[in-house]
């Protein structure tokens, strides 16, 4: 009996997983030949950067953006109230699509990133809007391209995939896990044209929809937000597009240590609570569902006298999800290696609840 409510959840976890790769395989091709059939004139579009003492990493950032490979682009950088060289170097480089704006306060009530970002998309010259992180980095010359592609006359949004730098260790092969799990889930429901959310490192939307529907009003205070709380506020129906593949991605450097990444899991999960009720139940379902796997495998395994059954279940299951994974993870656009999988799924299903719970009991939560 115990068995079979194990393999029931067991299941229902290969199901969500198998489903998000369906949607990538039933979409993959047609995203492929849009991109080749495109001959539209070169849209306007404006890559905004909120930085906050980042000189280091506009260093290697701007030279990248630079770079790319279309012909109508520029890039506005807005320096939040920066003490470091950011400034000083961003006055070296001559490029006149390149410029770069000050914010020596921020007003009452706002955050910090959400106000900078806010001033950018105001001050911007054109109706689209591509957003990245100063610590991130294209990985690709085509990156803008990819997006550009996409623009049509009934999208307002165009999703993509943020990543981390591969490294050595346990939290990095977890922060692999996790993007990975997160970038497949947003970007399955978005292609089913039910866009939730998406990462403010690889994201772009129009202007003008993001006056329409008054910006980051209602939410301008929290830390967070300005990716997923927005896509929830300008998605409507059939107005998103994705782009998919190795040329449209982004990559940051993760955190090294536990504690580092913790902090920014906490300020991520904060906004959690924020997510339309829909969203919320979804994801408290699948959560659930993936604890219970968890706790009844345990039980299993320490309490009944099946445990060679138990744990061959468990095992091929887990195995059967981390061939899936990696095959969305090909269709996403990079390789994934699901060596550590039993290891980063477990505080994966444990860790996730304790960080929300920390985000909810956390009063204070800054952008750095």
């Amino acid at each position: 009996m115990d068995e079979g409510v194990l393999i029931v959840g067991l299941f229902f976890q290969l199901l969500t997983s198998i489903s998000h790769l369906i949607h990538f395989l039933q979409n993959y091709k047609a995203l492929k030949n849009a991109d080749t059939q495109s001959s539209k004139k070169a849209e306007p579009i404006t890559v905004i950067i909120a930085a906050h003492n980042e000189e280091e990493n506009l260093k290697r950032l701007i030279p990248q953006l630079l770079k790319q490979h279309y012909s109508n682009f520029s890039i506005l950088v807005i320096l939040d109230r920066s003490t470091d060289e950011s400034k000083e170097y961003l006055m070296s480089v001559e490029d006149r699509r390149l410029r770069f704006e000050e914010i020596l306060e921020v007003p009452k009530g706002w955050n910090e990133k959400k106000y900078a970002l806010n001033h950018g998309i105001t001050l911007s010259n054109s109706e689209w809007i591509l957003l990245t992180d100063a610590d991130c980095i294209p990985s690709s010359n085509g990156w803008i391209s990819q997006y550009t592609e996409k623009i049509a006359d009934n999208i307002d949004i165009i999703l993509g995939v943020g990543l981390h730098h591969k490294s050595s260790g346990l939290l990095n092969a977890f922060i692999q896990y996790e993007t990975l799990n997160t970038a497949a889930r947003y970007i399955s429901y978005a292609l089913k044209n039910q866009p939730y959310m998406g990462v403010g490192r690889n994201m772009a939307y129009r202007k003008s929809k993001f006056l329409e529907k008054r910006g980051f009003q209602g939410f301008k205070h929290l830390v967070g937000g300005d990716d997923d709380l927005m896509v929830q506020r300008l998605a409507g129906n059939n107005n998103t597009q994705v782009v998919l593949g190795e040329d449209s991605l982004t990559y940051s450097t993760p955190k090294r240590t536990w504690k580092e990444y913790l902090k920014q899991k906490t300020r991520h999960f904060a906004v959690s609570k924020h997510y339309m009720p829909k969203y919320q139940r979804q994801h408290a379902v699948w959560f659930a569902v993936h604890a219970c796997i968890w706790l009844i495998f345990l039980i299993l395994v320490n309490f009944n006298r099946s445990v060679n059954i138990a744990l061959s279940i468990f095992v091929i299951f887990i195995l059967i999800k981390g061939l899936i994974l990696k095959l969305t993870a090909k269709r996403l656009g990079f390789r994934w290696n699901p060596l550590w999988i039993i290891a980063v799924d477990f505080i994966y299903v444990f860790g996730t609840p304790l960080w929300t719970l920390k985000s909810v009991l956390t009063k204070k939560i800054g952008w750095n």
